[in-house]
């Protein structure tokens, strides 16, 4: 009888144990769970978005007047009900709000986790898709007796956080309460934002020209001196405004914010590409600006750019850049 090599002993002997235990074997492998098979409260959630520019409480001032004003009263959010069951099996969803006060009520433990109700919705369309919204007087009215801080002038303070939480009713009696899971998805927050109101001295279309450019401005900027375009800067909020290129489509530019001090006159902006600003000359309704980016130095790109405006104004007199 021949023997066997060593090294099919290991082998055989792994053969021999699994042929052995083969018999009353179970396969721990089980099927995936079905959806449906779960409680209805494993498979729903709210799926909430807010409305533009309706997303915060707002209060403003007006630079010019010096009048203080809610700007956005009511924020407005959209709501779908997101779940495996039909939408006609919930009865109820009730929003609770919880505020904290930037270091003062609710910003440190213990913290109140609850909230107090602020609305209930009993009604959505076929696909469970409902309006959210809530007002600013009534909002602060809840937690007026809270507050560590002093509202008597206006109810407005930055800092203020709320965070609204839901629990929706199933008509079988059973309930999912957000407030006792963790994760953003389970809640959603908004602000009471204090902004600067002044005329959008930025916003508009401008035209514009390169008046002055280095060769290697040429050469990757993918500009020419004489070049003319127009160009957009939209409000975005306040004193702040979005332009698509910063530099007026230079090739390498990004898109970004200016930001304005429309009492100071100071003018700066905010961009991926470190772009720069340096105003050199108003006359007008045109203005003078030095451009660079964070390749400039480098690369020796410097470039001027004269934008005129086309709303027959003239720039203020004392816009400044540092």
């Amino acid at each position: 009888m021949k023997k066997l090599p060593l090294y099919m002993l290991p082998i055989l002997s792994l053969f021999t144990v699994f042929s052995c235990s083969d018999e009353g074997f179970e396969d721990p492998v089980r099927e995936a769970v079905n959806p449906e098979d779960l409680p209805w409260m494993a498979t729903t959630n709210l799926e909430v978005s807010g409305v533009e520019e309706k997303e915060n409480f707002v209060w403003e001032t007006n630079l010019l007047t010096s009048e203080e004003y809610w700007g956005v009263e009511d924020v407005e959010y959209q709501v779908a009900i997101n779940s495996e069951v039909e939408k006609t099996n919930f009865s109820k969803i009730e929003f609770y709000i919880t505020l904290q006060e930037e270091n003062g009520y609710n910003y440190s433990a213990p913290f109140d986790y609850e909230g107090k109700l602020a609305a209930t919705v009993n009604q959505w369309n076929e696909e469970g898709e409902f309006s959210l919204s809530f007002n600013v007087e009534d909002t602060y009215a809840m937690f007026i007796d809270n507050l560590k801080f002093d509202r008597s002038a206006k109810l407005a303070r930055a800092g203020d956080l709320f965070e609204v939480h839901w629990v929706i009713y199933g008509k079988d009696g059973e309930t999912f309460d957000s407030r006792l899971q963790s994760g953003a998805k389970y809640r959603f927050t908004f602000l009471t934002k204090l902004l600067d109101f002044a005329p959008p001295i930025w916003a508009g279309t401008y035209n514009y020209e390169w008046i002055e450019a280095t060769a290697n401005a040429v050469r990757y900027g993918r500009i020419t001196v004489g070049q003319t375009g127009t160009v957009t800067i939209s409000q975005v909020e306040g004193q702040t405004y979005y332009m698509s290129n910063l530099m007026f489509g230079y090739y390498y530019a990004g898109a970004g914010n200016v930001v304005y001090d429309f009492l100071d006159g100071l003018v700066y902006v905010e961009g991926s590409r470190q772009e720069k600003w340096h105003i050199i000359n108003i006359d007008g309704p045109s203005m003078d600006i030095a451009l660079e980016y964070q390749y400039s130095a480098g690369y020796d790109e410097y470039c001027t750019v004269r934008i005129t405006r086309t709303d027959g104004t003239d720039w203020p007199t004392h816009i400044y850049t540092e």
